[in-house]
């Protein structure tokens, strides 16, 4: 039922309904102004959708050959560091005498030998971890879709619900087997008269396979679009 709202406390608000009772709503912060129009109803609590164990094993294999690899790079790397620098120490020697030539001493030989396998290594690791970017956007209308599911690529599934014209569950699942995702998901909801009623920004961090972002947003009265623009990287 619908409700005006008379105060507005510390995550609740006291409204009025059309038949005169005075009832307590507990609302997020910062959404609703007194005088707004909101529909009365219970509080939804959305779960996360727990990991599936046969993506976390796929994804801990991936992890450990690329471990091994990189290992072996970097070790294969060093060592052909080491000979290539006593080589060319042990050539200048037998051509000039030390003291005549100024052959670089041992230890600048090793701090350039270091120097060389730090530059490699951070090349190979930018190397392993290849980005990918995303990006998505489309609007929805409520009088058209109730629910709705879009997949992004082959890694990420977008949806959402209406529920009790209350609220609308916002959730993004990593459906890949490997790749993480950062990035975020922008909304914007609007009224009939197509004006811009509420937006927002959700930050997704390292949403793994199998993950779940679930976001409820509570519903203005009169909000029939929604738009979703996501952006961000797989990697």
């Amino acid at each position: 039922m619908k409700a005006v709202i008379m105060e507005i406390g510390k995550g609740y608000c006291i409204v009025l309904t059309r038949d005169g009772q005075f009832l307590k709503q507990e609302i997020p912060p910062g959404v609703f102004e007194v005088g707004e129009e909101i529909v009365v109803s219970n509080e939804y609590v959305f779960k996360k959708k727990r990991m599936d164990m046969s993506r976390v094993k796929t994804l801990s294999l991936a992890a450990s050959i690329m471990v091994v690899m990189a290992t072996v790079s970097f070790f294969g790397f060093w060592y052909m560091q080491h000979y290539n620098a006593a080589r060319y120490t042990a050539n200048l020697g037998s051509i000039y005498p030390a003291e005549e030539a100024g052959a670089p001493a041992d230890a600048d030989a090793d701090a350039a030998c270091e120097e060389s396998i730090t530059v490699y290594k951070e090349a190979a690791e930018e190397e392993l971890v290849e980005k990918i970017p995303v990006s998505f956007e489309k609007v929805f209308y409520f009088n058209e879709q109730k629910e709705a599911e879009e997949y992004i690529g082959e890694n990420l599934d977008f949806s959402y619900k209406i529920i009790d014209d209350t609220s609308i569950r916002v959730r993004l699942e990593n459906i890949g087997s490997v790749a993480e995702f950062d990035g975020s998901l922008t909304f914007a909801l609007y009224s009939s008269d197509d004006s811009e009623s509420q937006t927002g920004t959700i930050s997704i961090n390292k949403l793994g396979p199998g993950d779940v972002m679930d976001k409820p947003i509570f519903l203005k009265a009169e909000e029939v679009k929604l738009k979703v623009q996501i952006t961000g990287s797989l990697y």
